[in-house]
């Protein structure tokens, strides 16, 4: 009996919304020539600093040449643009170029000049995102485990 009410503490406890919170960015590039689709990336500002690095990058939408309809899926390295991104990844004398490139391409980039693209962003360090803790949803796992484990026991 009192492994059942420990079990019942246990369970209780994980029901409860454990989260960090983290800033997620939105960034939305519009072709201003309408050569290109428009893209969007999706990053988490783990340092702070409300600025575009490669590292943080969590979804690239990719976009398409609208004459050709060739589409680039990957981002392998962002240009520095003022107030939206540090300089990471690839990189030459250009710094305002977006690197990019298909995915069958084997990761060699190709770059379209950045002044092509207007930006607009959401989110931020005023809007924080909450996100659940992966050591929570772990113990959640590891005690539903047990349960089923404990009950199975008990009926056979």
């Amino acid at each position: 009996m009192p492994t059942k009410k420990l079990g019942l503490i246990a369970a209780a406890a994980l029901a409860l919304p454990v989260t960090a919170t983290a800033s997620l960015i939105e960034i939305t590039a519009t072709n201003i020539n309408g050569e290109f689709s428009d893209f969007n990336i999706v990053y988490q500002d783990s340092n702070a600093d409300g600025l575009l690095q490669y590292s943080e990058i969590l979804e690239f939408s990719g976009f398409t040449r609208v004459s050709s309809g060739w589409t680039w899926e990957e981002i392998v390295g962002v240009p520095d643009i003022a107030g939206i991104s540090s300089a990471s990844g690839y990189s030459n004398d250009n710094d305002v170029y977006w690197w990019v490139t298909p995915s069958w391409y084997n990761h060699r980039p190709n770059a379209w000049y950045g002044t092509r693209w207007s930006y607009t962003t959401t989110g931020g360090p005023g809007n924080p995102v909450a996100v659940p803790e992966p050591g929570t949803l772990g113990l959640m796992g590891m005690a539903l485990t047990a349960f089923a484990f404990t009950r199975r026991r008990r009926q056979s």
